[in-house]
């Protein structure tokens, strides 16, 4: 888990100071997903099979815009970590998050009396990422169970 969450605290300073998070830092959390699987007996096709599931899940929101393809292989990561069922609890909770996390934005860019355009609305989603994965690990939140 505290490799899991080194991986989540260096993407959310690079997507917050770079605007992106490097692809060889997913490279990393692959590989130690697929460590941490071996080392604690799951099969590491299973693990594979979680991280590939969501990857597939969240591409189409890719396509149309509503995601960076940075946030979808890190929540492809985090299944790798914490398996299918866990992952889409803590989609949910993200996006559920980034909305709070976008009207929060627009309050401050209102009451700072700047202009509102689509450019400046844009969030940072791994920190919504982040939130999601604290909430759903340590909090016991689950909104779907199968």
């Amino acid at each position: 888990m505290f490799v899991l969450f080194g991986i989540l605290t260096a993407a959310l300073l690079t997507d917050l100071f770079r605007s992106r998070i490097p692809n060889l830092l997913i490279l990393i959390g692959y590989l130690s997903g697929i460590t941490c699987a071996v080392l604690t007996e799951n099969p590491w096709y299973l693990c594979l099979f979680d991280g590939l599931a969501i990857l597939l899940f969240l591409y189409p929101l890719y396509l149309i815009g509503a995601f960076g393809g940075g946030d979808i292989k890190l929540l492809s990561v985090i299944g790798l970590f914490l398996g299918l069922p866990s992952t889409v609890n803590i989609v949910l909770t993200a996006i559920m998050a980034g909305a709070v996390c976008s009207v929060i934005k627009i309050i401050f860019l209102l009451s700072c009396r700047r202009k509102i355009s689509f450019s400046n609305l844009t969030i940072h989603f791994s920190l919504p990422i982040f939130i999601g994965t604290i909430l759903i690990v340590f909090g016991g939140i689950s909104w779907i169970t199968f």
